[in-house]
C-alpha cells in the first residue's frame, strides 16, 4: 500500500535514529510489514522478546532481527482474534486475552483457556459497545480480570477474573462509566 492509504493491516515502524521518520528509505531502518490473517489490527502488547500483534482473528509476533530488515514478523495463532483494544494483557511473558468467543492464553503456542464461565460470559456479551471491554492484571492474586458490557448494557457492568496459578474462574457486576486503568494494581 502506498503511503497515502492506510491499511487497517499494515504494521509501520519508525527509523531507529528518529521515531518521527516512518518513510522508508536505503539510508534508515523506517519500514512496514501487512498482516496476512485478519480484517484488522485490534490490539499489540509488549511480551517476552518480541510485540504480540493481534488481528479480528489471529495472532501476530513481531520480533527485532536487526539489518537490513529490522523486524521480523510471523503468524503465532489463528481463529484467535482479540475482542478489543485494551482486552490483552502480558503476565511474565505470557499472554492473555479476550477472543469473541472465548479466552485465549500465548505462551510459546496458542491455547484456548478451558473456562467453566464461558456461556455466563460470551452468551451475554453486548458486542457493540466491545471497545470498553478492558483488562486488568493483579500479580499480588495472581489474577487477571476482564470488565465488559452484558447483552442489554451499554457500559460496563460485569467482570469475568482468571487466576492463572489456581485455574479458577469468577464473575461479577460491577457498574462503571470510566476508570482509571493500570497493568498492575500492585
Amino acid at each position: 500500500f502506498p503511503v497515502t492509504i492506510q491499511s487497517p493491516m499494515f504494521v509501520r515502524f519508525s527509523n531507529q535514529e528518529d521515531i518521527n521518520t516512518f518513510t522508508e528509505s536505503a539510508t534508515n531502518t523506517a519500514g512496514g510489514q501487512r498482516l496476512t490473517d485478519g480484517s484488522e489490527i485490534v490490539s499489540a502488547i509488549r511480551s517476552r522478546g518480541q510485540i504480540l500483534i493481534f488481528t479480528d482473528t489471529a495472532l501476530h509476533g513481531m520480533q527485532y532481527v536487526g539489518p537490513p530488515y529490522t523486524f521480523g514478523f510471523q503468524q503465532l495463532g489463528a481463529n484467535c482474534g482479540c475482542v478489543a483494544a485494551h482486552a490483552a494483557a502480558d503476565v511474565n511473558g505470557v499472554a492473555f486475552w479476550m477472543g469473541p468467543e472465548a479466552f485465549y492464553v500465548f505462551d510459546g503456542t496458542v491455547k484456548k483457556l478451558a473456562c467453566t464461565v464461558q456461556d455466563y460470559v460470551f452468551k451475554d456479551l453486548n458486542l457493540t459497545q466491545k471497545d470498553k471491554f478492558h483488562v486488568g492484571v493483579n500479580s499480588q492474586f495472581n489474577e487477571v480480570t476482564w470488565w465488559y458490557c452484558s447483552a442489554n448494557a451499554n457500559y460496563i457492568d460485569r467482570f469475568v477474573t482468571y487466576n492463572y496459578l489456581k485455574n479458577v474462574w469468577s464473575t461479577g457486576t460491577l457498574s462503571r462509566t470510566a476508570c482509571c486503568a493500570y497493568r498492575d494494581w500492585e
